[in-house]
């Protein structure tokens, strides 16, 4: 599903970015962990993103979202590391909010890629 593009809004929905690793978290604890690992693993322009999926409790969600965003953040200053993350909060199903993260570069790519296969789609034609 393609999301309209306006003010540099990314032109895809953040289910479409390709996984590294999803977690199915149940409360902040689990929440922290998986930030840990999101942290030891992150990579910037791997080309790939991480998923959270949360329950479908908005006041535990908002909590487990800021708990996975300052923990990430946290322990890539942490590394030395730098912290362009990039993130979606949505619906992932009946049950779940979702959070996607992603670095700045692999959304760039991503944002490119789907751009090139919009203007195919389309029938604009380049010149070359």
């Amino acid at each position: 599903m393609r999301l309209p593009a306006r003010g540099g809004a990314v032109a895809f929905h953040p289910s479409s970015v390709p996984l590294g690793a999803t977690y199915d978290v149940a409360d902040e604890r689990e929440a922290s962990e998986a930030a840990g690992e999101i942290a030891a693993a992150w990579s910037p322009g791997r080309g790939t993103g991480f998923k959270v999926l949360m329950p479908k409790d908005k006041k535990l969600a908002r909590r487990m979202g800021h708990t996975v965003m300052t923990t990430v953040s946290y322990m890539l200053r942490k590394a030395g590391m730098e912290r362009d993350v990039r993130y979606w909060v949505y619906h992932e199903d009946a049950d779940h909010y979702a959070i996607v993260l992603v670095d700045s570069k692999t959304l760039a790519s991503l944002d490119g890629a789907n751009s090139e296969a919009a203007g195919d789609e389309s029938g604009d034609e380049k010149s070359q």
